[in-house]
């Protein structure tokens, strides 16, 4: 079995997702604040676990758009509406070449408020996914008797990195749905 191997990302270039399990499904996840603020706060940001992130798997931006539709097309979004402009949104996505994290995992989102450089697991592989930390899944071990159709999707990486890029396009979406609403009162 390969070891994972952690490299440091700009935290800047990373796309937190799935806005809409938290929305939801707060118990999911365990927030992980306290110890992170605080080890920033003491400048030991180093002994925070890696962020785990996941790379576009496909060739290229047609490719990754066409796999994305049959994606879309056979797993209903959970408790989100479709917006004006998603295949724009889409692509730009795309174009950023990001990398795509979990948002239950507490830890980016403290990382990218005091802008610094983090240590992350970049999975490009299905070898490196499947030995990807259990604890970083976005269904966990726990709970797959209660999600299994999504347990099942969310243990292939390429299906895993869809269901992402669809968290991060309907999250997108739906802020510039608002910002258009409000500009317009």
């Amino acid at each position: 079995m390969t070891k994972l191997e952690t490299k440091i990302v700009d935290s800047a270039n990373i796309l937190i997702t799935e806005d809409n399990i938290l929305k939801h499904n707060r118990e999911l996840y365990g927030d992980t604040f306290h110890s992170i603020r605080y080890a920033i706060k003491t400048g030991k940001a180093d002994e925070i676990p890696p962020i785990v992130v996941l790379q576009n798997p496909f060739d290229s931006i047609d490719e990754t758009v066409q796999f994305y539709k049959r994606y879309a097309g056979a797993v209903p979004r959970r408790g989100i509406h479709d917006y004006e402009r998603e295949d724009e949104i889409l692509r730009e996505t795309l174009k950023r070449n990001a990398l795509l994290c979990y948002n239950g995992n507490r830890r980016l989102e403290e990382f990218q408020r005091v802008g610094i450089p983090i240590r992350a697991f970049v999975i490009t592989s299905q070898e490196e996914y499947d030995i990807m930390p259990t604890e970083e899944r976005r269904v966990p071990e726990r709970l797959k008797t209660e999600m299994p159709t999504q347990y099942v999707i969310d243990q292939r990486y390429d299906l895993s990195y869809l269901g992402l890029l669809d968290d991060v396009v309907s999250i997108e979406a739906e802020r510039r749905h608002w910002d258009t609403v409000l500009g317009k009162l």
